[in-house]
């Protein structure tokens, strides 16, 4: 019994142990290794290139590149992974390549915000065109892919560490350690051990030495003033090191899981398999046809009371705050219909009554778009611009294609409504950023105080990014009375002093065409 290993010799079970151990390595782990040699190497130089272009830089002349980078990166890998599935990226690369661009055109916190969430957007779509044949993909089939890419991705961030182990362990088995190669280690390990026990014997020798000779001492003392004296580089000391480590650490983990998880093909095939839900169409018709009702009723007065003004207000309401109350909650409602009508065609049966219905619903939410589109221009009139204010016309106009693409949609369900939408709002949104809103409400609302209407020239010089200044500038160059020239004056000085210490901070990775150009403009004002 002493010479038995669960019933082999032991010398037996010694040979065998290997093979055991061989195979307790699942072929997922055996893939995880394979991956681990091809997409570790590149993931972490990708991660470094993406930490020089990002880190403490969300708008600088770097993100175009990261934008090329990456995608250059991504469609090596797409090829190597045998994704050919999209035959047509033009859009796609060309829209993440100008948004990429915008990015360090404006200094505007919420145009950069969605600049890189578009980019997002867009990207996931890449990717997923690039791996899966999504012709037939309905909106909503768009949707839960998107979403599990997303939350797939975040599951594999640690995948790395786990491929890295299983290739570590299978190379550990295949290499062989020489008598040769352990020497040398000891050997390192030696030498390493005899420094070490020098130090402080070579400290107290040093002392001795310095005490029997003035002139050593001397020369030992001002070496080490000269160490003492050294200035360690500021970016040791402010902490950049460590968070740019942990910026590379966790791009790197991200970027690996994203292509991990977009291998995985079955994955998102089985997420978006259609399961046909066909709820009977006369509830539908019945729920929806009290909606039809209100709204019917709603838009005739928008008709009849705001727009043509037939309707006689309640009393103590005056025409001009009943037609600016309401805009906020009118493009609410827009946007309910919009989800309503997208949510009963895909869940009720085709029917001929609900398709019509949700076409007059369509209808009437143009009518709504029109009332909000109408009182937010009144408001505007009263109270000049600010970005939200134009942030919701721009709204609304989306509204209006999106509605175009929705009512062909409920005759033609045929139609790509996706790509559509996608196009769309892309393409809108390229020229609502292009255009730097901040100039356009600055230029607006200084054409208003120049004519003497009220002004809140704070909030152009506050709120408003450094995009609004050649607009904002203009004051000085005019004929003001000295009660208005005095206070542009002060507001300017404020002004100057925060565009220049916006330059300041400028440097080659973070350069911005917005805060450069307000330098510029400042200077030629002096």
């Amino acid at each position: 019994m002493d010479n038995q290993l669960n019933g082999l010799p032991i010398q037996q079970a010694c040979e065998s142990a290997p093979k055991i151990q061989e195979q307790q390595v699942t072929e997922e782990q055996k893939e995880g290794a394979a991956r681990f040699k091809v997409l570790s190497v590149s993931c972490f130089i990708y991660a470094l290139f993406y930490t020089f272009c990002l880190y403490q830089n969300k708008s600088g002349i770097t993100y175009p590149f990261l934008i090329g980078g990456t995608l250059c990166f991504l469609f090596y890998y797409f090829k190597r992974f045998g994704a050919t599935a999209a035959k047509d990226r033009k859009f796609l690369v060309g829209a993440m390549l100008l948004l990429g661009i915008l990015n360090c055109t404006t200094d505007s916190w919420v145009l950069i915000f969605f600049n890189r969430k578009m980019i997002l957007l867009l990207l996931g779509v890449l990717i997923l065109e690039s791996f899966h044949d999504s012709i037939s993909w309905k909106l909503g089939s768009w949707g839960k892919a998107l979403l599990h890419l997303l939350f797939g991705s975040i599951s594999q961030i640690f995948k790395p560490f786990e491929d890295g182990y299983w290739s570590h362990k299978l190379q550990e088995k295949k290499r062989e350690v020489t008598p040769e190669s352990k020497g040398r280690k000891q050997k390192i390990l030696y030498a390493l051990l005899g420094v070490g026990l020098s130090i402080p014997v070579l400290f107290f020798i040093v002392l001795l030495l310095g005490s029997a000779d003035e002139l050593f001492w001397k020369m030992i003392s001002n070496v080490w003033d000269v160490v003492l004296s050294w200035n360690l580089p500021e970016f040791l000391t402010n902490g950049d090191i460590p968070k740019s480590l942990w910026m590379t650490l966790c791009s790197f983990m991200g970027i690996y899981g994203l292509l991990t998880y977009s291998g995985k093909r079955k994955y998102i095939e089985n997420a978006v398999k259609i399961t046909t839900v066909e709820w009977e169409a006369v509830v539908a018709i019945a729920f929806l046809s009290l909606f039809a009702f209100v709204y019917c009723l709603f838009c005739g007065i928008q008709i009849f009371g705001l727009f043509l003004g037939w309707m006689t207000l309640p009393e103590g309401t005056t025409y001009a705050s009943y037609a600016r109350e309401g805009f906020f909650q009118l493009l609410l409602v827009c946007l309910f219909n919009i989800g309503m009508v997208l949510f009963f065609l895909g869940f009720f049966r085709k029917n001929k009554w609900l398709q019509a219905l949700l076409t007059l619903i369509s209808v009437c939410t143009y009518i709504m778009v029109a009332s909000s589109a109408y009182r937010m221009l009144l408001y505007i009139h009263s109270y000049q611009l600010t970005f939200m204010r134009v942030l919701v016309l721009w709204a609304l106009i989306m509204i209006v294609f999106v509605l175009g693409g929705v009512i062909r949609y409920i005759w033609k369900q045929e139609f790509g409504l996706f790509r559509y939408l996608l196009m769309t709002v892309v393409i809108g949104y390229i020229a609502f950023a292009a255009v730097h809103p901040d100039y356009w409400i600055a230029k607006y609302n200084v054409n208003q105080f120049v004519q003497g209407e009220e002004t809140d020239l704070w909030y152009l010089t506050l709120n408003l990014s450094t995009d609004a200044a050649p607009a904002v500038y203009e004051l000085l160059e005019e004929e003001l009375p000295q009660k208005q020239k005095t206070e542009v004056i002060g507001i300017m000085a404020d002004y100057r002093g925060r565009i220049k210490e916006q330059a300041e901070e400028m440097h080659i990775r973070n350069w911005n065409v917005s805060r450069a150009y307000a330098e510029w403009v400042c200077k030629k004002n002096l």
